[in-house]
């Protein structure tokens, strides 16, 4: 499935992702290298780039087979713009779309692809009746300041280290 949105830099596309499509390798490429700049640990001396691609392949295959899940990945004209990873949840008789991997590709970053897109994944989580839009994001990495400016709320769990985003989708 393709999306396009004409934009005053050129059309933007938004393509849903599945193991079959044209963009998959390039979906995989994009979501390890988001791995590799915010937690550099995955890769040790143990284990190549290539070797993790394809561990990763297999368990998002599962998460896609187990269902609910949403793969997105956007790209100005040709060239791959930004990712994301979604999910619908129920807990306590609400659904929740929770993000898995958001990453923009740092030379788009701080141009307001990042919200717009964050929108995009509140009108999808309109479309499976989410009530709230989650991110849970590490302490110290940089994408902590964009959650906060664009979700409402945060939750600091100091014993896991991670930040809970979130916004009501409306």
């Amino acid at each position: 499935m393709r999306n396009e949105v004409c934009t005053d830099i050129g059309m933007l596309n938004q393509f849903l992702v599945l193991p079959e499509d044209q963009n998959w390798l390039l979906y995989l490429e994009l979501t390890v290298d988001y791995i590799c700049e915010n937690w550099p640990s995955v890769l040790c001396e143990s284990i190549t780039k290539e070797s993790f691609l394809k561990i990763y392949e297999q368990e998002l295959i599962s998460r896609i087979e187990e269902g609910r899940r949403i793969l997105l990945l956007w790209k100005l004209g040709k060239e791959p713009i930004g990712i994301a990873n979604v999910w619908s949840e129920e807990n306590n008789n609400e659904t929740c779309l929770q993000i898995a991997e958001f990453s923009i590709i740092k030379k788009y970053r701080k141009k307001g692809f990042g919200r717009f897109f964050v929108q995009t994944l509140m009108n999808i989580g309109k479309q499976v009746n989410a009530s709230r839009l989650i991110a849970e994001v590490d302490e110290g990495i940089e994408s902590n300041s964009f959650w906060i400016k664009v979700l409402d709320n945060c939750i600091e769990n100091k014993q896991t280290g991670r930040n809970h985003y979130w916004a009501y989708i409306k």
